[in-house]
């Protein structure tokens, strides 16, 4: 199940999209697209602390007013009653996901989200994790996320071994909006058309889980 919520305004979203290319030089290549900031399926587990050590602090300057409107308006878009924010030490602020036109219209692989499982949470007594996309600029002809509903992971490792897949749903991005899921659907990015020069789909990434005290949220 996925579900949309109002977030961010246009004017907002052009706002932080002219923020993510202020940062354009802690892009990091992944060779089809770039990410800003720590990410977890990305980046090398034992590294990955180091680095979101070294990205949090140019990103939570540049967009404090995102990071501190996204935890204090996503425990009511998640119905529930607890404090939300990023422990700065270790985890990675949520980052960004920027496509442009060398990506030539490329669709990600089809995955399920397990981030928690290249991290050390020995400390916290966690549960319910979830994913969340914002979409914040978007190329003319759109873009948005396959979903695989009533499959599950390992129905789609058998589909991929016979070189198929079973029809997916197309769920278009709408600017601003804030897609929540709790990322054991199978899915994949999708850019069904190719991105022309000069434009770009950038969207704010994140995960978290739930514990007793809080929210965590991080990338």
């Amino acid at each position: 199940m996925i579900t949309a919520h109002d977030f961010l305004t246009e004017g907002q979203s052009q706002a932080v999209t002219q923020q993510v290319k202020d940062l354009s030089w802690l892009f990091q290549d992944r060779d089809s697209f770039y990410t800003l900031g720590a990410a977890t399926y990305q980046d090398n587990p034992v590294a990955y602390p180091f680095i979101a050590d070294a990205f949090n602090k140019p990103m939570y300057h540049t967009m404090k007013e995102l990071y501190e409107k996204l935890w204090r308006e996503l425990p009511a878009i998640m119905g529930v009653d607890l404090p939300c924010s990023t422990p700065f030490r270790g985890f990675g602020l949520a980052g960004f996901h920027i496509f442009d036109s060398k990506s030539q219209g490329l669709s990600g692989s089809v995955h399920v989200d397990e981030p928690y499982d290249r991290l050390d949470l020995s400390d916290y007594d966690w549960r319910d994790p979830f994913s969340f996309t914002v979409p914040v600029e978007l190329p003319t002809l759109g873009g948005g996320c396959d979903f695989w509903f009533g499959c599950t992971d390992e129905d789609i490792e058998i589909f991929e071994a016979h070189n198929e897949l079973p029809p997916e749903t197309y769920v278009p991005y709408e600017l601003g909006k804030l897609y929540l899921h709790d990322g054991k659907t199978p899915h994949r990015i999708a850019n069904p058309n190719p991105i022309p020069d000069g434009e770009y789909r950038i969207t704010l990434q994140g995960h978290g889980f739930v514990t007793d005290k809080g929210i965590i949220v991080y990338f």
